[in-house]
């Protein structure tokens, strides 16, 4: 991102002997402070410590190589879509009738198997929680903000950040309000948004924009 290049940027600036230490010594795992400060380096280290400490990088989580996820405004700017979103929405309740096979019950795969396997899940996706007995309510919706790659390179090791509609007692804060975050893996919950790309490609409908509104409405 345009932050993290700044930090960077900000990073060569600053401790220039550092960058140009590290490009032409490979030997990461036997680095010498001393060579890269030379007679000050007891002073230089401790205000290169304090540097990075001052950073808001220091106290957030590591992120795998490969992830994705999206910048604290826009996670904030989901909040603030979805929250006003259910302002508008009244709370009448509808009664409808439907066929067994078009159900879906989360008791009889126990969480171990995904509700639909070929779902490919993206930032931004709008999904809902199937699993029951769990932290998450079973049927709270929440948005996509980030997703973390496993080191096995297995989906069903992949792990999803959610920031949910509403907040809940055991939420948790992963880049948004506290209480409204949880991380869930591709068997706790059905993917809305690629259920709706689906119904897109197969009917034309609905438009774009029409499918932009739907996604945060649902």
């Amino acid at each position: 991102t345009d932050r993290a290049a700044d930090l960077v940027r900000q990073y060569i600036e600053k401790y220039p002997e550092v960058i140009d230490y590290l490009s032409h010594d490979e030997r990461f795992d036997d680095i010498s402070v001393e060579s890269i400060f030379k007679d000050e380096w007891e002073e230089k280290l401790k205000e290169l410590q304090n540097w990075l400490k001052s950073l808001p990088t220091y106290s957030i989580e590591r992120q795998a190589c490969g992830g994705s996820s999206l910048e604290l405004e826009e996670v904030n700017e989901i909040e603030k879509i979805v929250d006003e979103s259910q302002k508008a929405v009244t709370g009448r309740t509808t009664n409808i009738q439907i066929k067994p096979n078009f159900s879906y019950r989360s008791e009889v795969q126990n969480g171990t198997l995904p509700p639909d396997p070929k779902a490919i899940t993206k930032v931004l996706d709008r999904i809902v929680n199937v699993r029951s007995g769990f932290s998450v309510p079973l049927g709270l919706k929440g948005t996509v903000i980030a997703i973390q790659n496993s080191s096995s390179g297995s989906d069903r090791d992949t792990m999803y950040d959610v920031v949910f509609d509403k907040p809940f007692p055991d939420g948790l804060s992963l880049n948004c309000t506290e209480g409204r975050g949880y991380r869930l893996p591709n068997t706790a919950f059905i993917n809305i948004s690629f259920g709706q790309r689906v119904m897109v490609e197969k009917t034309g409908r609905p438009g774009t924009t029409e499918f932009f509104e739907q996604t945060f409405l649902i």
